[in-house]
């Protein structure tokens, strides 16, 4: 079983070359090879979901720069793969 969001918000948890910084009711943050981002969405304390990512929000990584829709793809299949092996359940919207 997973562990609830609030026990684990404040885990560092390695996702390939992407690594969850920290993850909130709110947003998750990523490390993507160096670069960071803020995804928007939405946590879930109860369920068979732990978070919603917007992907509508996806626009520009924390340095200013437009993330490229072969990058916004990338990270995200590489997202869902991965926390879900280590059994976070995040769906994309």
């Amino acid at each position: 079983m997973a562990p609830k969001l609030s026990s684990r918000a404040d885990i560092t948890l390695k996702v390939g070359f992407t690594m969850i910084t920290n993850i909130t009711r709110g947003h998750i943050d990523l490390d993507v090879d160096g670069r960071t981002i803020r995804l928007q969405g939405e946590g879930f304390h109860r369920g068979p979901l732990d978070f919603l990512v917007i992907t509508a929000q996806i626009m520009r990584w924390n340095d200013g720069a437009e993330v490229t829709g072969s990058e916004r793809a990338a990270m995200l299949k590489d997202l869902r793969v991965r926390a879900a092996a280590r059994g976070l359940v995040v769906e994309i919207e």
